[in-house]
């Protein structure tokens, strides 16, 4: 009897990789280091003839970012310590810590530094918009302040720094942390430093086309990422309402093709 044989998985194309923030967690899990069975040959010469024999022996080496990225995700998992999808309530908002694995549906967004006037020579700096996968739901006319949903900011290189300035408690998004630690390098208006996301209610791949962000079209992505800050203070204006939202900065592990 013969049994079909099973087709090997599908291979990840990965998009992106923080090989620094993968290789400090799987050093803290153990996962860094791998084993491979080899097989040692000894030859024995007896009276009359040649023995040859082989037994396996292991071996150690560097884990794969693969290896890695599948044992940080199991650990995680194994700890109580990864989210199944993007937060959506208040107890959440804030500086926060965990790591979420999710597949979103995102566009990468290019921020041309390299072409900035005033710092020239800057790396441009790359940032995932996810829309929030729900519908809003608008309860009445004008501001609705029950937040709908969550966009998502998935931020490829550091963009958090905001030196010896407090996070502000009202009428600051995770779009504007992010918009703050650019506004600089591209020779912004100082209002972007006190823009209010009640008053201007574009979206926020409005509000980064603004800046000169150039947008990728749209793919699904799987993404282990680590949550930085999340606000409820995102409003965008849908058809005649404008719809509050909360909106998150994370640092992606990995991002790859879902």
């Amino acid at each position: 009897m013969k049994f079909a044989r099973r087709p090997d998985p599908r291979p990840v194309e990965y998009l992106f990789i923080d090989h620094n923030r993968l290789r400090s967690l799987a050093e803290q899990f153990g996962v860094h280091r791998a084993t491979d069975a080899a097989s040692s040959i000894e030859a024995t010469l007896g009276i009359l003839n040649l023995g040859i024999s082989s037994k396996p022996v292991r071996g150690f080496r560097d884990s794969s970012p693969h290896e890695m990225i599948e044992g940080v995700i199991r650990a995680l998992r194994s700890m109580g310590k990864l989210e199944s999808e993007r937060p959506r309530h208040d107890s959440m908002t804030g500086m926060a810590s965990y790591y979420v694995l999710e597949e979103m549906v995102a566009k990468r967004v290019i921020l041309p530094l390299s072409k900035s006037s005033s710092m020239p020579g800057l790396p441009d700096r790359f940032v995932w918009v996810s829309d929030p996968p729900r519908a809003p739901v608008a309860d009445n006319a004008g501001i609705n302040w029950e937040p709908q949903d969550t966009f998502v900011y998935l931020a490829e290189s550091r963009c958090d720094d905001m030196g010896t300035q407090q996070v502000p408690l009202s009428a600051f998004s995770a779009l504007n942390l992010i918009v703050r630690n650019i506004a600089q390098p591209l020779a912004l208006d100082q209002s972007w430093y006190r823009h209010d996301p009640i008053l201007d209610n574009r979206s926020p791949s409005e509000l980064l086309a603004a800046i000169g962000g150039l947008s990728q079209p749209p793919r699904r992505i799987k993404s282990l990422y680590y949550t930085r800050f999340i606000s409820n203070e995102q409003f965008v204006k849908v058809n005649d309402n404008v719809c509050r939202y909360y909106d998150l900065l994370g640092y992606p592990v990995f991002i790859a093709a879902a």
